[in-house]
């Protein structure tokens, strides 16, 4: 998880939003990474079976929802990096769970989506950035079979600019 966390710099008072957490494989990295700047991970679940030791991270406050279907409520311009951790796949409504983290991304946000190569279409994927906005778009490889797309919000870039 090198690769996330190389990603997003502790600074202070720096919030994430972290949806679809697993087993937190990066989320407690993540909350140690982050705390010493006094950073926060709000983090959106919707297996709260997998959430173990993570309910007992000080910088994390937790949100669980009830089934994929269930669209996340996020406040706008709150976070300077969403994560989604193998979501994409099971989520009912991808593109609006994009425009939700886009929505909730300060201006030139980073998107990080963990992926699984063969679970996850990484064309289709990227083709759902663009139509939501996203630009900068690129493909991480890390321990295979898993990959890291990232994607930037930079507020009316490449639509019409």
């Amino acid at each position: 998880m090198t690769e996330v966390l190389m990603m997003i710099q502790p600074l202070p008072s720096l919030r994430v939003l972290e949806v679809g957490c697993g087993q937190g494989a990066v989320t407690e990295p993540l909350s140690r990474h982050l705390l010493d700047s006094g950073g926060i991970i709000d983090l959106i679940e919707y297996a709260p079976e997998e959430l173990g030791i993570l309910e007992q991270l000080g910088n994390v406050s937790l949100t669980v929802l009830d089934d994929y279907d269930h669209p996340i409520n996020v406040p706008a311009r709150e976070y300077e990096a969403v994560v989604i951790t193998d979501l994409m796949a099971r989520i009912a409504d991808p593109e609006r769970l994009l425009r939700s983290c886009f929505h909730s991304l300060e201006n030139s946000g980073n998107l990080l989506i963990l992926c699984h190569d063969g679970v996850e279409d990484q064309a289709a994927l990227e083709a759902l950035l663009d139509a939501t906005q996203y630009v900068a778009v690129n493909r991480i490889d890390m321990q295979s079979p898993r990959y890291l797309l990232t994607a930037k919000k930079m507020h009316n870039w490449g639509h019409g600019l």
